[in-house]
């Protein structure tokens, strides 16, 4: 029987523990949703933007897309099929622009976090 592995901090196995995801590869997701979506804006949100990623983090990715978009499920569903073979954990917020701007007005919403602080990637 084969030893077992070290558990890793977070408390994984370090044979499936992830590394951080490296600013070419924050690029790669981008230009491949940008491709696939044609957003008018990519913003990174959360842990990768605001500097406190782990070997759990995931990119945390806000689309701000036309007003006359499809369905903003229908937008994730086709960013994260453009995504596949990436292997990057990557969680997508799909917004109009109107309801990005109707959402930002409270600012206790994510969409205000995200305008405020989130870092540009594309638009």
């Amino acid at each position: 029987m084969p030893p077992l592995a070290e558990p890793t901090p977070a408390g994984r196995d370090s044979r499936t523990a992830r590394v951080p995801i490296e600013a070419a590869m924050i690029r790669e997701v981008t230009g491949r949703l940008v491709a696939a979506l044609a957003p008018e804006r990519v913003l990174l949100f959360g842990s990768y933007a605001w500097g406190s990623p782990d070997a759990d983090s995931d990119l945390d990715l806000y689309l701000i897309v036309a007003d006359d978009a499809e369905p903003a499920h229908r937008i994730a569903r086709r960013g994260h099929l453009a995504l596949r073979g990436l292997k990057v954990p990557v969680d997508l917020v799909v917004r109009t622009r109107s309801e990005s701007a109707r959402n930002a007005r409270a600012l206790s919403s994510l969409d205000y976090e995200v305008l405020q602080r989130g870092v540009p990637l594309y638009g």
